[in-house]
């Protein structure tokens, strides 16, 4: 009986520590360099970045910094947040990144976009 109990405290001990280090990984604050861009429709648009490695992150914030951000589209920006997997994905966003801080980076560096 003490066998089992103790494997049972094993197996509770493994499985706190795991969920720990998981969570730990997803809540690190970064910072990401790229252009603001934006999507969706008015009244209905959304910030997002594409980061200068060509990743794509849909921006999370309140509809104040929202607005702010969106006044910087087309800029070269340095965002600091939290990345997270979206799980109801809206678009064609995998990724989030919770908006913590940012920086409007050089003005002379202005996204040019394709024509």
């Amino acid at each position: 009986m003490k066998k089992i109990i103790r494997f049972f405290i094993f197996l509770l001990c493994i499985s706190l520590f795991s969920s720990l280090l998981c969570s730990s990984k997803q809540n690190k604050v970064t910072e990401i360099k790229g252009f603001i861009r934006c999507t969706g429709n008015e009244p209905f648009v959304y910030p997002y970045i594409i980061t200068d490695d060509e990743k794509q992150y849909i921006i999370i914030c309140s509809e104040e910094k929202k607005q702010e951000i969106l006044d910087l589209q087309g800029y070269h920006v340095e965002l600091t947040g939290i990345k997270m997997k979206i799980k109801d994905r809206p678009f064609q966003f995998k990724y989030g990144f919770e908006l913590i801080s940012w920086k409007k980076l050089n003005d002379d560096e202005v996204c040019k976009l394709e024509e």
